[in-house]
């Protein structure tokens, strides 16, 4: 099991930059095909405005938009030039959500930048909607201004769910050249507690290096606990209940989504 085949949505935004970063590196690490997708929006003009508008006014802002693609594209392959990766490049034109999803169904892993204020407007809840609806792993990249180191030290949030089990064998590459994997379970202010052993073991038997992390305080704010634990990586199953359910009442996917301060490597 290994990484051959990685999609990476890239946009002229400056906190994509770090998205990119990372998704090459890990590309190269993998020896994997890296395709950088660059999603044009569409924008509708409505019937009755068109005659109003100037055909020179039309062709500016296609020239515009022309002249970002090829800035975008060219600083891509720059950065990806200095690492041994192999690099495609495809444009579509769409809202950005529903083209990501269709076209990540052929990769191994799917890498975007975090949603938040930052990234409002047409790709406002990219993040989001490809993790739950993509059926893909997805890696989840912070807007925060830091680098982002390689991924030798994982914490994994387990909860015994299916959405962790399926994260934790996405990971699984990633998990055997760690460093260390440490296996987080907080007992919740429900009383529900998450036995590690067997799935320590597991993972163990991959080759990586894992250790047990049990709290056995309750723990309100897991979003936050997760974060605590210096790492390079949090794994985690997203979105256990309905998104409608952590939309109103709050949810470690949903925090850890808006909230992130390193990569999330998220399945559903």
């Amino acid at each position: 099991m290994t990484i051959r085949d990685i999609l990476v949505h890239v946009d002229d935004h400056e906190l994509n930059e770090k998205t990119q970063q990372v998704a090459i590196r890990l590309a190269s690490e993998f020896g994997a095909h890296l395709t950088g997708i660059y999603i044009k929006d569409v924008i509708e003009v409505p019937a009755y405005a068109e005659v109003s508008v100037p055909q020179s006014i039309l062709d500016q802002a296609e020239e515009s938009e022309q002249n970002k693609l090829l800035t975008t594209k060219r600083k891509f392959e720059q950065r990806a030039s200095g690492y041994d990766a192999k690099v495609d490049w495809r444009q579509v034109e769409g809202q950005t959500a529903p083209r990501l999803i269709e076209h990540s169904a052929c990769y191994d892993l799917v890498v975007v930048k975090q949603s938040g204020p930052a990234n409002q407007g047409n790709d406002g809840n990219v993040a989001d909607r490809v993790v739950l609806e993509s059926g893909r792993p997805v890696l989840v990249v912070p807007h925060i201004d830091r680098d982002f180191e390689p991924f030798e030290k994982v914490v994994i949030a387990w909860n015994s769910k299916k959405e962790a089990v399926r994260a934790i064998h996405d990971a699984m590459p990633i998990l055997e050249r760690a460093r260390v994997v440490s296996i987080a379970s907080a007992k919740t202010p429900s009383g529900e507690e998450y036995p590690c052993a067997d799935i320590a073991k597991h993972i163990a038997r991959h080759g990586a290096n894992v250790e047990i992390m049990e709290s056995n305080q309750d723990i309100v704010d897991v979003g936050n606990w997760l974060q605590a634990n210096d790492s390079d990586l949090i794994v985690m199953g997203a979105y256990g209940h309905s998104r409608y359910r952590e939309m109103i009442f709050g949810g470690v996917t949903r925090h850890m989504l808006r909230n992130m301060t390193v990569p999330c490597l998220m399945s559903h």
